[in-house]
């Protein structure tokens, strides 16, 4: 990635070399995993202002415990490249010189009028554990009024997030989550419509009658179990009498992962009624039936790869019962058993809320 440096000034930082290179990898990874997508989804994804795609020229400014990058908005230039910068302060944080530019940070500007004006500023509360994370901030206007920022991606990277992992690998698989997330925009439309959608669920978990309804609402909303997919395959034969409700596909560093999702209905109980933790009959097929799907898939390899374009190695969600019945003691019980088999997840129609509620906040800044 070129590089612009202070004039007459060496970086004397040799960390800024690790930081550069993840950014670089992360840019390039981003912007050629989307240029490799089909035309009509490129269309799709950029039809509207997302912040997830964000890549082009970065300022990057030296701190004591990390940098600060920022994505620029450039509608000049779209070339991947560097500026690197040091404070005029030289003990400054990252986080004191991202609340020390904030008024400029939350400034929109519309590129047509070129009018200006200021959005809900934040302000960041300074912490040491800020320096072995990486931070990603992302900065939209509001739905009915895209201006654009200076910045639209920012970046705080602390130094000790250096010191662990492949730095390369992970600078791959984090572009790979964004262009997930830029699905997961495009999949839930706007913010005010994924809000709409959580909480008409979360009226039908207090108001539902029929057992089926909860289960009607999931298979007439995919995106709600998975907003980030990349494709989605309603009720796909896998050669037995019993066919999974979903096949998502999903885009990662290491290429296309497949996962099957199988709902039953809330009502079904998870244990048996009494003291001992005791799963149903069942419960014990339901999970029984994500192993056989697993074996079947395992053992004729080839005939599903085709069937399924670049499955490796399946995962297999199941969405099953209800948080009533679970105590502490049920919950780790249940989370034992799923976690020694990390291809297999497990939520019951209670967890989707929480865990779609977190998805979205994600996605949406």
């Amino acid at each position: 990635m070129p590089i612009d440096n202070p004039r007459g000034v060496s970086i004397p930082e040799p960390r800024i070399e690790k930081v550069l290179d993840y950014l670089g990898t992360y840019q390039s990874t981003l912007r050629k995993a989307f240029e490799d997508l089909p035309e009509q989804t490129r269309s799709s994804l950029g039809g509207l202002p997302n912040p997830h795609l964000a890549t082009g020229p970065m300022e990057v400014v030296v701190c004591t415990n990390g940098v600060f990058a920022a994505i620029r908005n450039s509608l000049d230039s779209v070339e991947i490249k560097a500026t690197v910068v040091f404070p005029n302060a030289p003990e400054v944080t990252f986080i004191q010189y991202l609340n020390s530019v904030i008024d400029k940070t939350f400034t929109f500007r519309d590129p047509i009028s070129k009018l200006s004006a200021t959005g809900n500023k934040a302000t960041f509360q300074d912490s040491a554990v800020y320096d072995g994370m990486l931070t990603q901030l992302l900065i939209a206007d509001r739905e009915d009024r895209l201006w654009y920022p200076p910045a639209t991606k920012v970046f705080l990277i602390g130094w000790k997030f250096l010191e662990v992992g492949d730095l390369h690998a992970k600078a791959q698989e984090s572009a790979m989550q964004s262009l997930a997330q830029a699905r997961g925009l495009v999949n839930l439309r706007s913010s005010s419509a994924a809000k709409k959608l959580l909480e008409e669920y979360r009226a039908l978990l207090a108001t539902a009658t029929s057992e089926t309804e909860l289960q009607d609402f999931l298979e007439s909303h995919p995106e709600f179990v998975y907003p980030e997919y990349d494709s989605v395959l309603p009720r796909p034969s896998l050669a037995g009498e019993r066919v999974p409700d979903f096949a998502f596909s999903f885009k990662s560093a290491f290429g296309t992962r497949w996962l099957f999702v199988e709902i039953e209905r809330p009502g079904k109980l998870i244990f048996t009624k009494g003291k001992e933790f005791q799963f149903t009959s069942d419960f014990t097929q339901a999970k029984g039936q994500l192993l056989q799907w697993d074996t079947l898939i395992t053992r004729d390899q080839a005939f599903f790869a085709n069937r399924f374009a670049g499955l490796v190695k399946p995962e297999f969600h199941l969405i099953y019962g209800r948080d009533a019945e679970l105590d502490a003691g049920r919950r780790d019980m249940l989370r034992a058993e799923f976690s020694t088999t990390p291809n297999r997840a497990f939520n019951t129609f209670d967890d989707l809320a929480n865990r779609f509620e977190t998805i979205i906040r994600r996605i949406f800044p």
